[in-house]
C-alpha cells in the first residue's frame, strides 16, 4: 500500500476513534446529568396544598368583650423542585417573572427555599433569613425541595363570647424573597418561575392568579391556574 494511502488510512482511523469518543463522553454526561422538574406541591396533581400556619398570637382584652382575641395567620402556597436524573444539581438558583394585568414588562424577583425547617431561621433578622433561603442551594439525586412561592396572611379575630370569627388585613405576597411583591385583589397576574442550576437544564413553571380578596381555602385554589411557562395571559 503507498505511503500517502497508509497515511489517510491511520488519520481517518483516529478521526473516527475521537469522533466515537467524544459522542460517548458526550452520551454519558447526558444520561448522568441532573433532571429538574417543577410542580405544585401539592396532594392533588391539578391544585397545590395551603399550608396554614399561625404566625403569632396576641390577646386583645376589651372591657366590653373579654374573650376577643387575634391570631396572625398565613396560608402558604409552595412548589416542589425535583431531581430525576443521576447526578446532584449544583448552585440552584430560583427566580420569577411577574406579569401584571395588561403588562409585558415584567417584575424581576428571587424566591427562596423551604430546605430548612422555619425554626432554624428564629433569632436571625428578616434580612439574614432572606439571604439564607434564596442563597444556591443542591439538589441530590432522587431528592426534592419545596420553593417559598405565596403568602396569604391575615388577621383572625375571635370573638369566643358569641362564636364569630372575623378577619382583616389580608394580603397576598410573594414568600422568602428580598423584594415582596403584593398582589392587588381582582387583578390577573402571570407568574413565570425559572430554577436554574450550574450543571442542567433550567426548570420552569407557569402559573396565572386572579385573587378575588378572601381567605377561604377554596378561593385561593380557585385564583391560581397552571399554564405554560412562555406564555403571558393578559
Amino acid at each position: 500500500m503507498p505511503l500517502w494511502e497508509t497515511a489517510a488510512t491511520a488519520l481517518a482511523g483516529g478521526l473516527g476513534g475521537g469522533i466515537i469518543t467524544v459522542g460517548a463522553q458526550q452520551f454519558l454526561r447526558q444520561r448522568n446529568a441532573p433532571a429538574l422538574a417543577l410542580d405544585w406541591y401539592s396532594n392533588q396533581a391539578a391544585s397545590p396544598s395551603i399550608l396554614t400556619r399561625i404566625i403569632d398570637k396576641q390577646e386583645a382584652r376589651f372591657e366590653n368583650i373579654p374573650d376577643t382575641e387575634t391570631r396572625y395567620k398565613a396560608k402558604d402556597i409552595h412548589l416542589i423542585l425535583e431531581n430525576t436524573g443521576r447526578t446532584p444539581a449544583r448552585e440552584c438558583q430560583v427566580k420569577a417573572e411577574i406579569y401584571e394585568g395588561g403588562s409585558r414588562n415584567p417584575q424581576p424577583v428571587r424566591l427562596g427555599t423551604r430546605i430548612n425547617p422555619p425554626i432554624l431561621y428564629e433569632g436571625l433578622s428578616r434580612g439574614e433569613q432572606i439571604r439564607e433561603r434564596t442563597a444556591p442551594f443542591q439538589v441530590n439525586r432522587n431528592d426534592s425541595v419545596l420553593i417559598d412561592l405565596l403568602r396569604l396572611s391575615y388577621e383572625e379575630i375571635v370573638d369566643e363570647s358569641d362564636s364569630k370569627t372575623e378577619t382583616t388585613n389580608e394580603s397576598l405576597h410573594t414568600l422568602a424573597s428580598f423584594r415582596q411583591i403584593q398582589f392587588d385583589p381582582n387583578t390577573k397576574y402571570t407568574l413565570h418561575v425559572t430554577v436554574t442550576a450550574a450543571n442542567a437544564a433550567p426548570a420552569k413553571f407557569g402559573l396565572t392568579l386572579q385573587w378575588d380578596g378572601s381567605v377561604d381555602d377554596q378561593a385561593l385554589r380557585d385564583a391560581l391556574n397552571k399554564t405554560e411557562p412562555d406564555v403571558v395571559y393578559l
